[in-house]
């Protein structure tokens, strides 16, 4: 999982789009698009290699700032209906 997860900072890179952030601690990749591995409960395994094929679909975001995007993204009638 450790390569994956290089190979996904080199690609999308390490800072959080929206604040600066730059603790890799606290950043996670998030869903910009759905790919088809929503939620919670996979592997890290599975998630590094779904954002290596659809980096179009994500973006790096801290702990903080991802959970403000996803509460306003789910509240978006747009989203749900493309999700």
């Amino acid at each position: 999982a450790e390569r994956l997860r290089e190979r996904v900072w080199t690609l999308l890179g390490p800072i959080c789009r929206q604040c600066g952030e730059t603790d890799r601690a606290v950043l996670q990749c998030c869903h910009l698009r759905p790919t088809g591995l929503n939620g919670m409960g996979r592997g890290q395994k599975e998630r590094y290699r779904d954002v290596l094929m659809f980096p179009h679909c994500y973006t790096v975001l801290c702990t903080v700032c991802h959970p403000a995007l996803d509460g306003a993204r789910w509240r978006s009638k747009k989203y749900q209906m493309s999700a």
